[in-house]
């Protein structure tokens, strides 16, 4: 067997373990825990309900205005709608088919990031590490789960690993792509935008100022960034031309208390006091991670900064996403409502993690400690997710 074909065999393997504790989860929880929530397909949980109204009949605006479906972008729902079409199959198998799909391209990918990323090492054990971690910590159910974030995070994946590969306007292809899944999806736009104007500024300074700095590098450059958020530009088209309002979907994530209610002013006020901390939200029924999770990334995140392990570009990706993550639900203090899903988009900590692992002179005991903890936490967070509780 070629190399390239034992190392998709060991991705597989991985995944289809880590899949399989989800399912045993799901088994313990159909037969031992009380019912939250009746749902008929297990995949299908929440927002879920929101894509499929809006691939079934489009966007919607409800009287309340508290749960309209515009608050949601719409590639996820296009594409299940495109592949339940061509596949003749309905149009919730088609939106659990394509999430099933990206997260293991996104297993797969995520590998061979890794490994590009440390190739001067030659070593595969730090790879291995990481795709572990990202498998198994048990926010990564929702791999599977009938939402856009398995898309997401794959479109993320594959525009750093397309950067890594110097293959700049495909990954600002893909950019722009995952912006019109989430409005998360900017921070990978700011991550490429990064990249991109230190790599202008640097062959500005190698070929010279004025032999470089003319109109059609500038239009270049400007045609690039934009593609890295065309998503999210015509989603707001869209809106302008539909509803007369470009911004509705902000104004109707506020009404779903989702943003918050104080101010603008009042929000960052509470930020940067940590006030949202101190009050955060933890009602019982709610199996959560969040708090645990935010605090994790920051370490490994200050930790990246200090010890230079990831580029610049992905320093400033990780950074915008657990900015967003931090500001979004601030002026209502109940913040770390979905910081473990949203986070979980950061895919460089886990490469990061498991490179500290790897340089420990425990990393048997570490790796062994944070595989048998994971695997219980996922195997659980499974259950209560099969049974329909809020699972972050």
């Amino acid at each position: 067997m070629s190399k390239k074909y034992g190392y998709l065999l060991h991705i597989t393997a991985l995944f289809l373990f880590s899949r399989l504790i989800i399912i045993t989860g799901f088994i313990y929880g159909s037969r031992y825990l009380k019912l939250y929530n009746k749902f008929k397909y297990p995949l299908l949980r929440y927002d879920s309900f929101f894509y499929l109204s809006i691939a079934s009949a489009g966007y919607k605006i409800y009287n309340n205005g508290k749960y309209s479906t515009v608050v949601f972008f719409p590639l996820y729902p296009l594409l299940s709608k495109l592949f339940s079409i061509l596949l003749f199959i309905p149009i919730y198998t088609s939106m659990t088919i394509i999430s099933n799909i990206a997260g293991f391209l996104a297993a797969f990918y995520f590998y061979k990031f890794a490994k590009l990323s440390i190739d001067e090492n030659k070593n595969e054990e730090t790879a291995n590490i990481a795709l572990i971690l990202f498998l198994t910590i048990p926010v990564s159910i929702y791999l599977n789960a009938a939402y856009a974030r398995p898309l997401l995070i794959l479109f993320a994946i594959l525009c750093f690993y397309l950067l890594k590969k110097k293959k700049v306007y495909l990954a600002g292809l893909f950019s722009g792509l995952a912006t019109a899944l989430n409005p998360v999806g900017i921070t990978i736009s700011i991550g490429y935008i990064f990249y991109i104007l230190k790599k202008f500024y640097n062959e500005r300074k190698d070929k010279g100022k004025n032999e470089y700095l003319d109109i059609k590098n500038i239009v270049k450059l400007s045609i690039v960034i934009l593609l890295s958020f065309s998503g999210f530009v015509f989603f707001i088209l869209y809106q302008w031309i539909y509803f007369k309002n470009p911004f509705l979907f902000i104004l109707y994530q506020n009404n779903r208390n989702m943003l918050g209610t104080g101010s603008f002013v009042s929000a960052i006020i509470n930020g940067l006091t940590l006030k949202p901390i101190f009050m955060a939200d933890r009602t019982i029924f709610h199996f959560r991670l969040n708090e645990v999770f935010f605090g994790l990334f920051l370490f490994v995140l200050i930790v990246s900064f200090y010890k230079k392990i990831i580029e610049p570009h992905l320093l400033s990706f990780m950074c915008a996403l657990i900015s967003i993550d931090y500001f979004a639900h601030i002026s209502k203090l109940n913040y770390y409502s979905a910081s473990s899903r949203i986070l979980y988009l950061g895919f460089p900590v886990f490469l990061v993690s498991s490179i500290l692992i790897k340089k420990s002179r425990r990393k048997e005991i570490y790796l062994t400690f944070f595989i048998i903890l994971f695997s219980i936490m996922l195997f659980y967070f499974s259950a209560w997710f099969y049974k329909g509780y809020w699972i972050d």
